[in-house]
């Protein structure tokens, strides 16, 4: 009797464990990044620009409030070689549906710093890293609130 019950037991979950639907990730979007966001981000600037020292460490923290449509707006506190600099500027960005992207921080007097990011949780947070020649800074951002901003 033990024996008859074993198998019927292993067939009965492979099925139900076969039956039952797999989630897939949903692709991402400019609406992906929506709302607002805390920022973190530290490195490197290896080269000096607007003035500031270089090599320096960066330090910086920011709120960042996206759109869905591809602008967003940071207001942030940086701490560049010593130097602290309190700033809101304007940015735009791209989500691609494989989750990677790009933004660009339009910081001003022409400068305009860009980073690599990868979307991650359907937009719960995201990971980048600048692509310019002048720092080598990283940084991970997560959403605020769950709700609409």
């Amino acid at each position: 009797m033990k024996r008859s019950i074993v198998p019927l037991l292993l067939a009965t979950t492979f099925l139900v464990l076969n039956m039952t639907p797999l989630t897939h990730a949903s692709a991402c979007s400019l609406e992906s990044l929506k709302g607002a966001y805390g920022l973190l981000r530290h490195g490197t600037l290896l080269t000096s620009v607007l003035g500031l020292p270089a090599p320096a460490p960066w330090v910086e923290v920011a709120r960042e409030q996206y759109d869905g449509a591809g602008n967003f707006v940071v207001t942030a506190t940086l701490n560049i070689g010593g130097v602290a600099i309190n700033a809101t500027v304007p940015g735009t960005y791209t989500v691609n549906s494989d989750c990677t992207g790009t933004k660009a921080v339009h910081v001003g007097s022409g400068l305009t710093v860009t980073e690599s990011i990868i979307v991650i949780g359907g937009g719960a947070k995201y990971i980048a890293t600048d692509t310019e020649p002048f720092a080598v800074v990283q940084g991970t951002a997560e959403k605020l609130t769950t709700e609409e901003d």
